[in-house]
């Protein structure tokens, strides 16, 4: 039976708060001078008044209507990338809600997308959730690979260890308790994830998902994720950031490309966005080839 997939997000903004604040602008600016000029000089008086708060309305109405079309547009690519989930994912336990607080279906599809023609053998995944699921998935349509999931808050761990075992993915996935603990990169300290959860694993990872930690952590939470963890990636490695589009994630992502330059970035900027970090073939020393460390052999 297919995967049953449902969204839940809130309803659009189609006025940002200034332009909201443009309206009750309007509005007084309106009042104001109608009254006023009632008030000097009669009827006649108000007519400019009249003019300039439609003329500023008119402008409002034209910018919330050209937000209307790329909010229409962004929901039609959801709803093809929920179309592809159902089509690519077999399952039989309906999926649980995708919205903006997790991973939105054209990220979970282009995740889908990566997994299944680079047929990873190890995956780590920073903050677990949807994405957890989305990828266990595949890894047991592949029939091969491990998926090894970070998660700090302990009520979050346990909730995907719940549909981990509602999707019998216990095989291809576990999520690891790595509270966040201090760490210093590049001279700035940071709260991140206890990199003694990954103890023991000596596989090196073919895909990172950067999902993690929560941007209330602190200032570019995320950042650490690759100065971090470059020396575990394989040689074709790559990096699957979520949320893009917000002001850290862009910033994170800046410093990244500047930091490291053996990578190929390629962006999405549609819902939350995402960005796909891919090392290019002969990057690191020592590797003769970029071809993927994958499982197509088992």
């Amino acid at each position: 039976m297919p995967a049953q997939h449902s969204v839940s997000k809130s309803s659009p903004t189609l006025l940002k708060a200034d332009e909201r604040n443009a309206v009750i602008g309007i509005t007084v600016l309106f009042m104001a001078l109608y009254g006023l000029g009632w008030w000097i000089e009669g009827p006649v008086a108000t007519v400019p008044a009249l003019a300039v708060a439609l003329g500023l309305l008119a402008a409002l109405v034209l910018a919330v209507m050209r937000r209307l079309r790329t909010v229409l547009a962004e929901q039609l690519q959801q709803s093809q990338s929920l179309l592809f989930l159902n089509k690519h994912l077999s399952n039989n336990q309906p999926l649980p809600v995708f919205d903006s607080a997790a991973l939105l279906p054209d990220a979970a599809a282009t995740l889908v997308g990566l997994i299944s023609t680079r047929k990873p053998r190890l995956i780590v995944e920073l903050g677990s959730g949807t994405s957890t699921l989305i990828a266990a998935l595949c890894l047991r349509q592949l029939g091969c690979g491990r998926l090894i999931s970070l998660e700090h808050d302990p009520r979050y761990s346990e909730s995907t260890r719940d549909q981990l075992r509602l999707h019998g993915l216990e095989a291809f996935a576990e999520v690891v308790d790595a509270p966040l603990v201090p760490q210093t990169v590049n001279g700035r300290s940071h709260r991140w994830y206890d990199p003694g959860a990954l103890n023991g694993i000596d596989a090196q990872v073919d895909l990172l998902i950067v999902d993690g930690p929560p941007r209330n952590v602190q200032s570019l939470a995320r950042y650490p994720a690759l100065p971090l963890l470059i020396g575990r990636l394989s040689a074709a490695a790559l990096v699957f950031v979520d949320d893009t589009n917000r002001s850290d994630e862009r910033e994170m992502v800046h410093r990244w490309q500047a930091d490291f330059p053996g990578f190929s970035v390629t962006r999405s900027a549609v819902g939350e966005g995402s960005t796909i970090f891919e090392r290019r073939p002969g990057s690191v020393a020592g590797t003769a080839s970029g071809k993927p460390d994958d499982c197509r052999g088992n």
